[in-house]
């Protein structure tokens, strides 16, 4: 007999669980779809609005900022009554400081230049804008200087000749405590104290300097706390007061030979006509070299053009000035010269020449 055939089995429609699982992968499905839509409507938002319609400001960033509109003068930056302003920059990218207000400088309050004059290299202008806080620009842009600079420190307020900056001399001072001189170790506490007091005045209360003159008042002058509070003040000291002076290096003047370019720059704001303008710039140029010399003039070559001991600079930072390496570089750089680096210190000499 043959055996029956075999019947297929029926369908059998889903269970409930069935079409509740197919829900959920529905729902889940539907749910991540709509996230992926609202990032993307929030991204292209966001675009929309930051970028080509970007908000001001706000209002506790903007006080007391000097004005960063679309086309504002550095000089304007650089003006103001009280201590240095900070720049709404380094709300976010950490610049502590600003240029002090300079009304002195000729080329500044005449609004021909900036307080950054310097743009045409890339490679080199940072370098030489770096000088902007603490040189004038007669410094370097004298033609008549041709040997040893009879220079000056010149505050910014007055226009006239001042003693070294307080953060030099307290530098110096705390430099010689290495090697003290007879009868001058007793007298260094108070001179210190005095100094750094008025290095904080110079650089508008930094709170890390008020901090340790409060550590170095506190303690027994000679013992090892005050010793060591010593110590990291002459390390962190250059860190809290670059540049930040009152006054500027520059080359002793007339009073009526300064008296002469203010006329000078006074008549040529007033002026309305071209010719005019054209000739008062003539004489104020007079003396102005448009290319500097060489960077060596001052950081390489013997003897320089500044006497840095003179200025107020402590000997071992005069030394380092007077011979500085990144000014060849420079320098090399600004003549179109190539440079190379340094070999490794593992004796692997000349791994680093290209």
């Amino acid at each position: 007999m043959s055996e029956p055939l075999t019947q297929a089995p029926a369908f059998v429609p889903a269970g409930r669980p069935g079409r509740l699982r197919r829900t959920l992968i529905r729902a889940w499905s539907l749910a991540i779809m709509l996230v992926i839509v609202w990032t993307t409507w929030v991204a292209f938002a966001y675009l929309i609005h930051y970028v080509f319609t970007p908000p001001e400001p706000p209002a506790w960033l903007r006080e007391n900022q000097p004005p960063s509109g679309p086309g504002a003068p550095w000089s304007q930056l650089t003006t103001g009554a009280g201590p240095a302003p900070l720049t709404p920059a380094g709300h976010y990218h950490r610049i502590d400081r600003w240029f002090r207000p300079d009304s002195t400088n000729s080329c500044l309050a005449s609004e021909c230049h900036d307080t950054l004059p310097h743009r045409a290299r890339k490679e080199t202008r940072a370098f030489a804008n770096m000088h902007s806080t603490f040189a004038d620009c007669m410094l370097c842009h004298d033609k008549t200087v041709t040997g040893p600079a009879d220079a000056t420190w010149i505050s910014k307020r007055t226009g006239h000749p001042q003693q070294p900056p307080a953060v030099l001399s307290l530098m110096r001072r705390l430099e010689s405590l290495d090697e003290p001189a007879a009868g001058q170790q007793a007298a260094a506490p108070d001179e210190i104290v005095a100094l750094l007091r008025a290095t904080i005045r110079e650089t508008d209360g930094d709170p890390q300097l008020e901090h340790l003159a409060a550590r170095i008042e506190a303690c027994e002058p000679g013992s090892p706390v005050w010793r060591t509070a010593i110590d990291t003040l002459s390390d962190r000291l250059p860190d809290h007061a670059r540049g930040a002076y009152t006054a500027k290096l520059g080359l002793k003047r007339d009073p009526a030979e300064i008296g002469g370019l203010r006329k000078l720059r006074e008549q040529f704001k007033a002026s309305g006509d071209g010719q005019a303008k054209r000739r008062i710039l003539d004489r104020i140029h007079e003396r102005v070299l448009d290319q500097p010399p060489s960077c060596l003039t001052c950081h390489g070559d013997q003897p320089g053009r500044l006497d840095y001991e003179k200025l107020g600079y402590s000997p071992a930072r005069s030394e380092v000035l007077g011979n500085l390496p990144v000014a060849k570089v420079v320098q090399q750089t600004r003549q179109g010269e190539p440079f190379h680096l340094p070999g490794a210190p593992d004796g692997h000499a000349g791994a680093w020449d290209e």
